[in-house]
């Protein structure tokens, strides 16, 4: 369940002297294509290996899904958020109460208040720019997130999670402002709650 809070950070593009809240404002819609590696700190050295693609549209619609390695996949109508492990377990929850679990939601939808959550940090190479996003409060699922962009254009996240777990996502395709059909984004396989 920890992995649809990297969802919002995939939203995150920026060109040199631009500020993170002036781009996140311009983005209306998105698609990515990625490739995930994923190291448990319980496996050692083990790395899973994943493809997959997120659709996103303001406000707050989502469609999380793998496409390789995995089945699991997460999606979001505005209003709900509906997480599908793939194992059959399957949670409806708000989108209210998914924003206080998954702090990223609010950074995507509320690109003013990203310095609010998070501690910004940027450092520049030649052709590369990387941010380092460290959570202020201490209930957060990360203890860091690093932004890698080459030029203007985002190509890497990775993410260290508080129980050791680190998360690489390369990204193949990242489209902003394109038409998203709002049919992605119906709830599918769990009963909304009552």
């Amino acid at each position: 369940m920890k992995f649809i809070a990297l969802i919002l950070l995939f939203f995150l593009q920026t060109s040199y002297g631009a500020t993170l809240e002036n781009y996140l404002k311009g983005i209306d819609s998105l698609y990515v294509s990625f490739e995930e590696q994923m190291e448990l700190p319980v496996a050692g050295d083990e790395v899973s290996l994943y493809r997959g693609e997120i659709f996103y549209k303001r406000p707050l619609k989502f469609l999380w899904r793998y496409t390789w390695g995995s089945k699991a996949f997460v999606v979001s109508d505005g209003e709900f958020i509906e997480t599908f492990l793939g194992d059959g377990e399957c949670q409806v929850s708000k989108v209210n109460e998914g924003l206080s679990l998954f702090p990223l939601l609010q950074i995507v939808e509320f690109p003013n208040r990203i310095r609010e959550f998070y501690s910004v940090k940027e450092m520049e190479g030649d052709s590369e720019s990387l941010f380092v996003l460290k959570p202020k409060r201490g209930d957060s699922l990360f203890s860091r997130v690093e932004l890698l962009f080459k030029g203007n254009v985002l190509k890497e996240v990775v993410t260290f999670q508080s129980d050791g777990t680190k998360q690489v996502y390369l990204i193949k395709v990242f489209k902003k402002n394109i038409k998203i059909p709002d049919s992605l984004f119906r709830l599918k396989k769990c009963e909304e709650p009552g």
